[in-house]
């Protein structure tokens, strides 16, 4: 166990020690060096302190750690400060702004297997550097839609799921088997249980209804009737963001399940799984008339073309341009119809258009 302070000047002393097994830093420490603990391939187990904010270039790196857990306050991680280790599931803080060249490209077992399998990046605007993981759909990267981190995932060919759009799985009932004493005969009650995947330690309000049209309309009055609820629950999800319902049906058993997530970027989530069909509807606060890029409370076919005018000509109809019809702010988040939070494109353009030629049932495209 090496426990140190953060003016020790002899830190390069650990660079090479092969005895060195636990690693304990001291609160109090900010920083830790560059190549500090490099090359230790002894060490498989590091606690770091609440009050570090950089983690410098290799000080991991080539070591056998296999999971970490990143202080809510740190800023900074450096180039390869963790490449080469035996990592897994790495969950990387919001408070994180950058990430280094290499940071987590980790190394392989005797099998020549890599290690990593996930990453969650929780700042939607943190700097990241290349290659931080290896290439390949086999690693996951979590992050908030339109993120830096949905960026780097496409660039990197990495598979990324969304932390602000539940990820639901078909429901799935599992037996449990109960012997009374007195009669020596088993009865067997039927549990079940669903699960989803919204955003890390977030709240999660599950409803279970007998009748799945109430949880399809929108504002319906039934929905939460007495004879309509089945089972209604609230949980925090993991630091994975999975969160677990378990519940006892009653006689009715094609019941409809309802997963209401408030996430981060001011979205509520719905999602309703009613037997094998899966929709999920987002609301944006922010959002007035979804489509109406001119802020006139109507969408048409003037939205579409504002929007391309702003592409096309931004001196004149960008956010401050010369004319007095230039897109607005409110118009910029309005006309945000195609993948909803990755600003405008020319594919909100065409989203209107074929919204209003009834091409497409909604004007919004997720």
């Amino acid at each position: 166990m090496g426990t140190f302070d953060e003016d020790d000047a002899s830190w390069s002393i650990f660079k090479n020690c092969d005895n060195l097994r636990q690693v304990i830093i001291n609160d109090g420490v900010t920083k830790i060096n560059p190549g500090l603990f490099a090359t230790n391939h002894s060490v498989s187990n590091v606690l770091l302190p609440g009050t570090l904010k950089s983690i410098g270039k290799n000080a991991f790196s080539d070591t056998s750690i296999s999971k970490i857990k990143l202080p809510s306050g740190l800023v900074s991680i450096g180039e390869s400060a963790f490449a080469g280790t035996r990592l897994v599931d790495v969950n990387i803080p919001a408070s994180v702004t950058s990430i280094g060249v290499s940071a987590f490209l980790d190394g392989y077992d005797d099998d020549n297997k890599t290690y990593l399998k996930t990453i969650t990046i929780n700042n939607p605007e943190c700097e990241i550097s290349s290659s931080i993981v290896r290439k390949g759909e086999d690693v996951i990267i979590y992050g908030h839609d339109g993120s830096t981190a949905e960026a780097f995932a496409k660039t990197n060919g990495n598979t990324f799921i969304s932390i602000d759009k539940p990820q639901t799985t078909k429901p799935a009932a599992t037996t449990t088997t109960k012997t009374t004493t007195v009669t020596t005969t088993a009865t067997t009650t039927v549990t079940t249980v669903v699960s989803t995947i919204i955003g890390p330690d977030k709240e999660c309000l599950f409803i279970a209804v007998r009748d799945p049209a109430t949880a399809t309309e929108a504002d319906s009055d039934r929905l939460l009737d007495v004879d309509n609820v089945a089972y209604i629950d609230q949980q925090t999800a993991d630091e994975k963001g999975k969160v677990t319902f378990s519940f006892i049906p009653d006689a009715v058993k094609d019941l409809a399940y309802m997963f209401i997530s408030e996430l981060n970027n001011s979205r509520v989530y719905k999602t309703v799984v009613d037997g094998t069909t899966v929709k999920t509807t987002w609301i944006d606060p922010k959002v007035t008339v979804l489509g109406d890029a001119n802020n006139d409370g109507v969408v048409e076919l003037a939205d579409a073309i504002l929007i391309m005018q702003h592409l096309s000509n931004p001196d004149k109809y960008s956010l401050h341009g010369s004319s007095p019809y230039h897109i607005t702010e409110q118009g910029m988040i309005n006309g945000d119809v195609y993948e909803h939070g990755f600003g405008l494109t020319s594919n909100d353009a065409l989203c209107i258009q074929k919204y209003l030629l009834k091409l497409n049932p909604t004007v919004y495209v997720r």
